[in-house]
């Protein structure tokens, strides 16, 4: 329980908890083995920069010897303070009160959240507390979705298009099942590892159900469509993210974008002795996203779709007839890139 407890109150307080808040929680649980906490403790606020000599020296016995007397010191120093909050009338036990109080003001906010949350870290910590709760046999069968819809405008024959491209993020290493519900006769998705560039597996066509890893830059979800022989009417097209628990990945922005800045480029292919179809370089003046399509005439060609950095392969994709590149960041840092 104290594990999930604390879980809950950096969740409240942000990422880096207040020494205050380290102290209360270790008053109100006396837990002082909880390695989360260990890990996150800063007792003093003075910062300290061992020298070069200092880190390469080895600490001699008698060094050694004061180093742990100094710990145990301090170490029955600080429990004794802790016990001491514990007592009322206590300078340390008004601190921590005080505390306490703003921290259950916090969780008052959005208590539905924080009790659902909490219960939730219980059951992850497969806590023994948990078999009181009638619920508990439940959770291992629970899934979670959340759904995220655009629409699209009509679209001719033998068109190619972007439906939905967003940036999720993942709070934490959890399997994921995307699915798309869509009239599209050719609609397929990509989701891209912002971090790697790499692409998540499809299984017959479709993104294969897959473990996200927490990362930096997210992943960014992408979804093409193309209309064949026949012009496609208006529709909507619907993104439902399935997983085992909350939350979700969640959108990078407010609401989902259907509007995006298309630049076409058509050519007729020379052929030459080095097999390149066509080569581009590209200045980028701002920092954005963008999708790379390319598409022949002539169904049944091999294509390999590359974009070069100082000559030099980010990322590359091959397809028959068609290469996409779902998703790569271009920053603005105004150096050609050359897309091939």
């Amino acid at each position: 329980f104290n594990s999930a407890f604390w879980y809950l109150i950096k969740h409240v307080l942000g990422k880096k908890a207040p020494y205050s808040y380290k102290f209360a929680f270790r008053s109100f649980t006396l837990d002082f083995k909880d390695t989360e906490i260990s890990e996150d403790d800063t007792v003093s606020s003075v910062s300290c920069e061992n020298s070069p000599s200092c880190q390469t020296q080895t600490p001699t016995s008698e060094e050694a010897a004061a180093a742990l007397k100094l710990q145990a010191i301090w170490r029955g120093s600080y429990v004794r303070k802790v016990l001491n909050s514990r007592k009322p009338g206590t300078k340390e036990n008004t601190d921590v009160t005080e505390t306490l109080k703003k921290l259950w003001t916090l969780i008052e906010l959005n208590f539905e959240k924080c009790a659902v949350m909490l219960l939730r870290e219980m059951f992850k910590r497969n806590c023994k507390s948990i078999e009181k709760f009638p619920c508990y046999e439940d959770e291992p069968y629970k899934i979670s979705f959340m759904d995220y819809s655009v629409t699209y405008a009509d679209q001719p024959p033998n068109m190619w298009f972007v439906i939905f491209r967003e940036i999720f993020f993942v709070p934490e290493d959890m399997l994921i099942v995307p699915k798309v519900y869509t009239t599209m006769p050719s609609c397929r998705l990509h989701v891209v590892d912002n971090d790697t560039l790499e692409e998540m597996p499809h299984a017959f066509s479709e993104v294969a159900p897959h473990v996200y890893l927490k990362n930096k830059k997210g992943y960014t979800f992408m979804a093409e469509a193309h209309t064949g022989d026949l012009p496609v009417a208006a529709g909507r097209w619907k993104l439902r993210l399935i997983g085992s628990h909350s939350p979700l990945p969640s959108l990078s922005r407010e609401t989902v974008n259907n509007v995006y800045s298309t630049k076409e480029i058509k050519e007729y292919y020379i052929p030459n002795d080095k097999y390149v179809m066509f080569r581009y370089s590209v200045r980028v003046t701002a920092p954005h996203i963008a999708t790379v399509q390319v598409q022949t005439s002539k169904s049944d060609v091999r294509i390999k779709l590359q974009v070069l950095n100082n000559e030099e392969e980010v990322v590359s994709v091959t397809g028959v007839g068609h290469a996409v590149i779902p998703a790569f960041d271009f920053l603005s840092n105004e150096v050609l890139l050359s897309s091939q």
